[in-house]
C-alpha cells in the first residue's frame, strides 16, 4: 500500500486533478496514517480542515515501512520438492491440503501449482537452450577445447 501510495503522486502530476484518499480515522492503525501523512501531499481533516502535510516526501525520497514477515516464512515446509513433475505437485498438494483447506482453494491451489511448475520448466529449458546456444556459438568462434 505505501509504495502505491506514494508512486501514484507522480501519476497525477501531470492531470489538474486532486484524488482524495478516504481513511477511517477511527478504524486505521497508525502505521497507515504514518504513510498517508507522508505520501500524501494535501490532508483533509475530519470536520473538514484542509492543510499541507508537513511530513509529506517526494517519491525520491520516500521511506517505506518494512514489509510484515508471514509468520508462515518461520516455520519448517512440511515437503519440499525439488525437479518434480506437475503431476507430483499436484499428488503432494492434494495429500497435504485436503481437509486444511476448502476444496474450492484446494482446486484454485492446484491450478497455481501446475502454472509454477510449468514455467519453471520453460524457463529451464531456454536457459539450457540458451547455455547450449553459447557453448556452440564459442565452438564456431574457433574456441574450443585442447586435446
Amino acid at each position: 500500500m505505501d509504495r502505491y501510495e506514494a508512486a501514484v503522486n507522480t501519476v497525477w502530476d501531470d492531470f489538474p486533478v486532486w484524488g482524495l484518499c478516504l481513511y477511517d480515522a477511527a478504524t486505521a492503525p497508525a502505521a497507515v496514517f504514518d504513510v498517508v501523512e507522508r505520501t500524501h501531499p494535501r490532508l483533509v481533516s475530519a470536520s473538514g480542515t484542509r492543510q499541507a502535510s508537513s511530513r509529506f516526501q517526494e517519491v525520491a525520497d520516500f521511506e517505506a515501512l518494512p514489509p510484515t514477515p508471514d509468520p508462515l516464512e518461520g516455520t519448517t515446509p512440511m515437503i519440499e520438492l525439488v525437479d518434480a513433475s506437475a503431476a507430483e505437485a499436484r499428488r503432494v498438494l492434494v495429500q497435504v491440503g485436503r481437509g486444511h483447506v476448502a476444496d474450492t482453494i484446494l482446486n484454485e491451489l492446484l491450478i497455481g501449482v501446475s502454472e509454477a511448475v510449468a514455467r519453471h520448466r520453460c524457463r529451464a529449458q531456454a536457459r539450457r537452450r540458451r547455455l547450449h546456444g553459447k557453448a556452440a556459438q564459442r565452438h564456431d568462434n574457433g574456441i574450443s577445447p585442447r586435446l
